[in-house]
């Protein structure tokens, strides 16, 4: 970011700064000869605490929220999109995120509960109109008990993500999330905590094996004895053809994280070998 400066007593933002505060009137929360913060006034909950993430890792503000009971949203701006996390008495009860890929319709497609074509018939029938969520129950492509299933796992997969990102700002407000809105998710925010640093390490470790997600797994013909049933049905989808692991993620239900566990198992055990995709020649001359 470049330097900012005071002339003549204004101080001129960036272009990305204004298009985010709008024409909000702005008041200095805290300053000293070395730091000056601004916050929008007459917004709902005030600013409690606000930083640069890797200074502060994000393991350490959850630890923080949680040992000190506190409740309100924690918004975290990153490379590449933004995630709020709110807060019940030190508790993980929501979390919403800007990622294309954490967005609800993905979630449940992600999980195998409706394929590509009903999902975009969804969104064009929400079109702003209702909530992508609504739109799929009135339409009886998914359950009330569906949508709260993958709610849940959207909330754990925005959380457990967050732990990938070592750089980024972040800013806690003590705004109050309606009743209606808390989740009971399946584990508290230690455990959160302490799955996300896990996942972080070992679906690196997974990924060795499984090389890329473009990448297309093929049975080999060896089918030991000792398959447990869930490994058998992620066999039985390799057997059947997938276009690459991405689909294969997508299709088993399982989770990204725990087909990957199963996938790298397979792999290792000489079932299931990953190739490289085909290349697609395309044919003209590039700006045809």
């Amino acid at each position: 970011m470049s330097d900012l400066k005071i002339t003549k007593g204004t101080l001129n933002l960036p272009s990305a700064a204004v298009r985010l505060i709008g024409d909000h009137p702005l008041q200095i929360t805290a300053s000293s000869n070395r730091h000056l913060l601004l916050e929008v006034t007459g917004q709902k909950g005030d600013l409690q605490m606000a930083g640069r993430l890797g200074d502060i890792a994000i393991v350490d503000l959850l630890s923080f929220f949680n040992m000190f009971r506190k409740s309100g949203a924690l918004h975290c701006a990153l490379s590449g999109g933004d995630k709020t996390l709110f807060f019940q008495n030190g508790e993980i009860v929501f979390a919403t995120s800007t990622f294309a890929e954490e967005e609800i319709g993905e979630t449940l497609y992600g999980l195998g509960m409706l394929d590509r074509e009903v999902l975009q018939g969804a969104r064009q029938f929400a079109s702003g109109v209702m909530t992508l969520g609504k739109a799929l129950i009135d339409q009886g492509v998914v359950t009330s008990k569906d949508l709260w299933a993958a709610t849940r796992s959207q909330v754990e997969t925005i959380v457990f993500n967050l732990f990938a990102f070592q750089e980024g700002s972040f800013a806690f407000f003590d705004t109050r999330l309606e009743e209606d809105q808390v989740l009971s998710l399946s584990m508290n925010t230690q455990n959160l905590i302490m799955e996300g640093l896990r996942r972080v390490d070992e679906r690196a470790v997974y990924m060795q094996k499984v090389k890329s997600l473009d990448a297309i797994p093929v049975a080999t013909g060896k089918v030991p004895n000792d398959l447990d049933s869930t490994s058998q049905r992620m066999l039985a989808l390799v057997q059947r053809g997938v276009a690459d692991a991405r689909e294969l993620l997508r299709r088993s239900g399982a989770g990204e994280f725990d087909t990957l566990r199963l996938l790298s198992q397979l792999i290792e055990r000489g079932v299931v070998a990953m190739e490289e995709a085909p290349t697609v020649k395309v044919e003209g001359v590039l700006g045809e």
